[in-house]
């Protein structure tokens, strides 16, 4: 039996664990790393998302307490001049209340948008959270 000297390819490769299993072990562990970045990518995500969220939803609070005030000015908006006689009062109502609902309905649509700001945000978060334990799982199944 004779022992046949080993290449200086086979002795690097040997060194470098080229061999199949270090190749299929080389691929696994790539494929971890990828996975991790993924995963540090989508947390990062989550907090600009947060961020931009939050600073969206308070300039939204902000025109929404701008829109009750205006609501509450448009139920005091009467005065002498606009009342002091009935045809006064008959001809004010309609653009008294006209102003009123324009005040209530810009309050209302400030409200859904806020509340669907809100639940957009929930759900782009908890997809992005379900795609990183999806990740988590995948580097546990080939760690």
């Amino acid at each position: 039996m004779s022992t046949a000297k080993k290449s200086i390819v086979d002795r690097i490769m040997a060194v470098l664990n080229l061999t199949e299993s270090g190749k299929i072990q080389h691929f696994f562990l790539k494929q971890i790393k990828n996975l991790e970045r993924e995963i540090t990518a989508s947390e990062r995500n989550i907090t600009t998302i947060t961020f931009h969220h939050e600073e969206d939803l308070d300039r939204s609070k902000e025109q929404l307490e701008d829109a009750k005030a205006e609501l509450e000015s448009a139920y005091l908006n009467v005065t002498v001049e606009n009342v002091d006689t009935n045809a006064k009062q008959d001809a004010y109502a309609h653009t008294y209340w006209a102003g009123v609902e324009a005040a209530e309905e810009k309050v209302q649509r400030l409200e859904k948008s806020i509340e669907s700001k809100i639940n957009a945000f929930k759900d782009e978060i908890k997809e992005i959270e379900v795609q990183i334990a999806e990740r988590k799982r995948r580097v546990e199944k080939i760690s």
